[in-house]
């Protein structure tokens, strides 16, 4: 692709003319990582410096979403069980979205929520006075992955995330997971409880949660410290529960079986998919669904976040 670099007069034209070349640079090899099945790439801001998160390409495939009812363990909305086909090439996050990769948003924008976030003590959840994004009732580093984030939050770091990498009116822009894309990239191949298979005692390796999910106190950790699934994801069980897409309901009856996400104009509750730090095994499951408020922050919830790749 030939592109024209108009230059300013004087000393200031050879770092204009490194800095437009390195941007082309960061361009073209996102541009062709995204062609190929498991390459990670980072879309690079078109102002400022920065990139995007890292982004695993999926390949297209079909898979079984759900559960049987054996299965279920009193979850009783993880069926019917139905095939759905991801007829295109999908872009996901590698990992939950950082605190450092929020706050570049929160910094820019002037964002600030109230400080209002849900929290687990002594066994309950309550909303903790000063609990915040900032301050979750947990010490964290800018490597843990952003929580007490509602599904709006999500939406508003995501719509400045587009506007940062020049994709806002693309239909390869960034966006929130669908319930079904994030259950095909949780499984990643498989049709067990966990992406690596049935056995929950092998969940330390692959997972940040607790086997004891009314004990007092726990936290996040940093993103992509344990093992990834085999489309070299990780996180997708534990740390912090994901937002999506979809609005909740009870039964996957007339879900859509394309991959896209299930809308209503009255959604009262949205999804979030995979576990947290304080959640036990069973609520660790590929097929394990969660719903809460859109306004709802908790400081066991984030995001992920997901592009549709052109063919």
């Amino acid at each position: 692709m030939a592109v024209a670099i108009r230059l300013p007069a004087g000393l200031k034209s050879w770092a204009a003319l490194l800095g437009a070349l390195g941007a082309l640079a960061l361009a073209d090899t996102a541009a062709k990582a995204q062609s190929r099945t498991g390459d990670v790439f980072r879309d690079p801001f078109i102002s400022g410096s920065g990139q995007g998160p890292e982004m695993v390409v999926l390949p297209a495939g079909r898979f079984t979403m759900g559960s049987p009812e054996s299965e279920h363990r009193g979850f009783g909305d993880e069926g019917p069980q139905r095939v759905v086909q991801i007829g295109y090439r999908l872009a996901v996050g590698r990992f939950e979205v950082s605190v450092d990769e929020f706050s570049a948003f929160a910094e820019e924008t002037g964002w600030s929520p109230d400080d209002l976030c849900l929290r687990w003590f002594s066994g309950q959840v309550r909303a903790m006075a000063d609990t915040s994004w900032l301050s979750p009732g947990f010490d964290q580093s800018g490597d843990h992955p952003v929580t007490c984030v509602s599904w709006h939050d999500a939406q508003a770091y995501v719509d400045w995330l587009n506007h940062k990498t020049g994709l806002t009116d693309r239909t390869d822009r960034y966006r929130l997971l669908s319930e079904a894309e994030w259950e095909y990239a949780a499984r990643a191949g498989s049709d067990t409880d966990y992406s690596f298979g049935d056995d929950a005692s092998r969940l330390g390796d692959h997972a940040w949660y607790s086997p004891n999910r009314f004990r007092p106190y726990g936290n996040t950790h940093p993103v992509g410290r344990k093992l990834p699934n085999a489309f070299g994801l990780h996180d997708m069980h534990g740390n912090v529960w994901e937002l999506v897409e979809d609005c909740y309901a009870d039964s996957y009856e007339g879900a859509p079986t394309d991959g896209s996400a299930r809308t209503e104009e009255e959604c009262p509750d949205r999804v979030a998919r995979g576990g947290a730090w304080d959640s036990d095994p069973d609520q660790l499951r590929s097929a394990q669904r969660s719903d809460s408020r859109p306004n709802t922050r908790l400081n066991s919830t984030g995001l992920r976040v997901a592009r549709t790749l052109p063919d």
